[in-house]
């Protein structure tokens, strides 16, 4: 049994736009409130947009997914951009676990780039974890020939997933 509205329950009850993420209450689905109302509100806690339908609160990623391909998504959805409250259809993709967390903001070291630490030798170490696990890339001189190297490495690893978060943008 599925924890989510069926499709039907969604499309009856919401219209979205898959430009700009938002949904709309539809006439009669919205206690105390008018059709033009966008329908639900941010989690302050975890910054994503939800809406309850029929008693059943739902993220809005879930039911853009929903409500735009008319299924279920078969894994988690993953925002390109990393915000979670950004829901237009082309900002949106389904992916495993490993996809996600990857495509999450990480703090940088003082060198200012994911994956790059300096070593007590001074030199600049490149280190990622692939499924748990640390995978040692290389040691180097210099700063900027580390950072491409992580990032390549990340690439290499991660696909469209990689994120480069120092730019906030995919690599």
């Amino acid at each position: 049994m599925s924890k989510y509205p069926s499709i039907d329950e969604v499309r009856a009850a919401l219209d979205y736009n898959p430009a700009t993420g938002e949904f709309r209450w539809k006439d009669g689905h919205r206690k105390n409130g008018c059709k033009s109302d966008r329908a639900g509100s941010v989690d302050a806690e975890l910054g994503y947009r939800a809406i309850t339908i029929n008693g059943v609160k739902v993220r809005e990623h879930i039911l853009a997914w929903m409500h735009f391909y008319g299924r279920e998504p078969k894994s988690q959805i993953d925002h390109r951009n990393g915000k979670r409250d950004e829901n237009w259809i082309d900002n949106l993709r389904e992916s495993g676990a490993l996809g996600n967390n990857q495509n999450q903001e990480r703090q940088v070291g003082a060198s200012g780039f994911r994956n790059v630490t300096m070593n007590a030798y001074g030199r600049w170490y490149v280190r990622l974890k692939v499924n748990k696990k640390p995978i040692q890339i290389g040691t180097f001189d210099c700063l900027e020939l580390a950072a491409h190297v992580a990032a390549e490495a990340r690439d290499k690893y991660f696909g469209e997933f990689a994120i480069d978060k120092r730019t906030d943008q995919n690599v």
